[in-house]
């Protein structure tokens, strides 16, 4: 099983643009973002180090962030849902965690619902941009 699921973006469409179309697209399905985190910016600042654009997005759906910790709580260890937006080849990408893995690596089948609710909820992100 794949550990993503991957949105080439085709169009005309500059990268904040998109940036911000995923974070709309996100919300519209039930997310909050908990964190972003502008990672040309940061090995920019760090290393001194030129690199393509790359976004990493933490995000939550809250109702179930609460119910898979209720029922397991180290799962917060997986969590936020990742997303991240980036270019590469001069195109851009946004990709998201496939969440049914983190709960291949939690070993804990009982939240296999969450992750496959989480799943369809990610991949309508994606589709709405």
């Amino acid at each position: 099983m794949n550990y993503s699921i991957a949105k080439k973006i085709d169009g005309d469409v500059d990268f904040r643009t998109l940036l911000e179309k995923i974070k709309e697209a996100l919300k519209d399905n039930g997310f909050g973002i908990l964190m972003e985190i502008d990672m040309k910016d940061k090995f920019k600042k760090a290393l001194n180090k030129d690199s393509d654009e790359y976004v990493i997005l933490g995000a939550c759906h809250p109702q179930s962030a609460h119910e898979a910790i209720k029922s397991e709580i180290e799962i917060g260890l997986l969590l936020p849902c990742n997303v991240i937006v980036y270019e590469k080849d001069k195109e851009f990408y946004v990709s998201v965690i496939n969440p049914e893995i983190l709960i291949e690596i939690s070993q804990r089948e009982n939240l296999m619902e969450i992750a496959n609710d989480i799943r369809r909820r990610l991949e309508a992100s994606l589709e709405l941009i």
